[in-house]
């Protein structure tokens, strides 16, 4: 045991890259661009494949838009109406192509996702005649202006494997898309058509403004149903997530009395303003339970994800001077305003904790857009803050323009809801964080749109016209949070982690296994492994502290260092 201590002491006086605190630290703003010229262009929705690479969906109504070396042309020039653009760049912010779809009339992308094997799916509406992706076109029922819900698959070189479209005589809209684990597909959504369809499925609508629908595809584009909760007055489902089994969960408003999931009725206290809601329905489409919140003013909800458990988080705004979600309570501090929100629930619908990101007076207009989680179960939301400052845990973060600015926020937390970080982007006109995505390594990317001259993040500054630019950008852990190792071998994140940590090589080599020790000498965890150059190491239920690892290749040492259980 002597020896043991003294291999270890040795080791941790000559190891570098040393763990100086375990203590979150906010990620650093590690790149950025910005895209846009005169008229409104707006970034959407972002996603990651398992590569790390990054998919971003938005509009843009200039007459071109360059990303990298790659110029997208407006089909209508006149900058009156808006065309879709989907981009990927490679982890380091490199574009590595984009492309756009459109017509002479308002097209717009809302939401991207990726599967395992690095498809891509991009979900919106268009309002032209028709729309073609690839060789494929859409087209249209309606001629004058309105819009229909169209979902397309891309393989991960942006080429188009099939597209589909519902709608009606009316505007019809999709708010959001998602996949489960057999790789079918889910899009939500508003229409204001006195029906919608989705191949021969068919939806009435119970009033005369806008009704909410989920629907269901296979792999290959088709249609397997069609749903629609009843409602009374301007529902809007605006984001949804599918689990690996295919129960999916939406978020949204409903701004009459009552709306309907199956045999659950939720009620809205409010007069002629937008609820909460949120809920989960099985892979068939069936409703399993509805929750609402209860509040004096508008609360509605933006963004939905779910962590490694299973658990839901969303994201929305509320005014009034508090919300309740089940059993949970949180108050505003901007005098009855806009505040933002983040709440998570269980499977069966049970609110756990909810957190209120505020502001100092009644300027105050705070919204929660966007959320995700990562493989250590941490939460990040972005979303926009008006007024002198928001506020999350510990952390002020201050507008960087004048009185009824806004500015981007970026906030992270621990599965507990804990606040851990804040981070802020803007300039002096309007700025909002609209998506937000992870990445295995612990970074973050943010899309949304600027529409001032210039716009910090932190050391960086992205120049614009102050007319409407989209902007992508990254956040990346700062030095201590992202990896500990030995050499220039090897990543090990994310680091600290409360048990499940991936170490992966640099160079050609590749693992075939890793050994766990404790501070004492003891070997805690030996795992054996075919020759890859990704594995996964799971210490969860372990104590925290301080432990060492030694990557091997056969019976040689090809890296060494140390992991943080927190």
């Amino acid at each position: 045991m002597k020896n043991k201590f003294y291999f270890f002491a040795l080791f941790l006086i000559c190891g570098n890259a040393l763990l100086l605190s375990v203590k979150a630290q906010a990620p650093a703003w590690s790149w950025a661009t910005s895209h846009g010229a005169v008229s409104n262009d707006i970034g959407t929705s972002i996603t990651t494949d398992a590569n790390g690479n990054v998919y971003a969906t938005g509009y843009f109504s200039d007459a071109s838009i360059t990303i990298g070396t790659t110029t997208l042309v407006n089909a209508n020039s006149s900058g009156s109406s808006a065309d879709i653009y989907v981009a990927k760049f490679d982890g380091s912010g490199n574009s590595l192509w984009a492309m756009s779809f459109g017509g002479t009339n308002d097209d717009r992308g809302q939401s991207i996702i990726t599967d395992p094997a690095g498809n891509f799916y991009l979900t919106g509406s268009f309002q032209s005649a028709s729309i073609t992706f690839g060789s494929i076109q859409l087209n249209n029922v309606n001629s004058s202006n309105l819009s229909d819900v169209y979902l397309a698959k891309f393989n991960s070189s942006g080429t188009a494997i099939w597209a589909t479209k519902g709608g009606g005589p009316f505007h019809d809209l999709s708010g959001s898309v998602g996949i489960d684990g057999a790789g079918n597909l889910y899009i939500t959504g508003s229409f204001n058509s006195a029906a919608i369809a989705f191949g021969t499925f068919i939806q009435s609508n119970s009033s005369s403004n806008y009704n909410m629908f989920i629907t269901k595809f296979d792999n290959n584009g088709n249609v397997k149903w069609l749903k629609r909760p009843i409602g009374a007055n301007y529902d809007y489902a605006n984001a949804l997530v599918a689990d690996a089994n295919g129960n999916i969960y939406v978020t949204g408003s409903f701004n009459g009395p009552s709306i309907t999931f199956g045999s659950t009725v939720l009620t809205n206290t409010l007069t002629n303003s937008p609820g909460f809601f949120l809920a989960k329905c099985d892979s068939a489409g069936i409703p399993i339970w509805a929750k609402s919140a209860s509040g004096t003013a508008f609360n509605q909800g933006f963004g939905v994800t779910l962590d490694a458990a299973g658990d839901v988080i969303v994201t929305g705004q509320y005014g009034g001077t508090s919300l309740t979600f089940g059993s949970v309570t949180i108050t505003n501090q901007n005098g009855g305003y806009g505040g933002a929100f983040i709440a998570k629930y269980d499977t069966a619908g049970n609110a756990i904790w909810a957190k209120s990101g505020d502001g100092v007076n009644t300027s105050s207009n705070n919204t929660g857009w966007s959320v995700a989680t990562d493989i250590n179960n941490q939460i990040f939301c972005t979303g926009s803050f008006t007024g002198p400052s928001i506020t999350f845990g510990s952390t002020v973060l201050s507008n960087s323009g004048s009185l009824g600015t806004t500015d981007v926020f970026v906030a992270g937390f621990d599965l507990n809801g804990t606040p851990l970080w804040a981070k802020s982007a803007g300039g002096t006109n309007t700025e909002v964080g609209r998506g937000i995505a992870t990445t295995l390594s612990g970074c973050l990317f943010v899309t949304g749109n600027s529409h001032s001259s210039s716009m910090a993040m932190d050391n960086i500054t992205l120049t614009g016209t102050g007319t409407g630019s989209v902007f992508f950008a990254q956040l990346c852990p700062t030095t201590g949070e992202q990896e500990i190792s030995t050499n220039d071998s090897h990543f090990i994140f994310p680091n600290p982690s409360s048990g499940i940590f991936y170490a992966e090589l640099k160079s050609q080599q590749e693992i075939t296994g890793i050994e766990i020790y404790n501070l004492i000498g003891e070997k805690v965890l030996s795992v054996s492994a075919k020759a890859q150059k990704l594995l996964l190491v799971d210490l969860s239920g372990r104590a925290a502290g301080l432990y060492f690892y030694r990557i091997k290749n056969g019976d040689q040492i090809i890296g060494s260092g140390k992991m943080i259980v927190d």
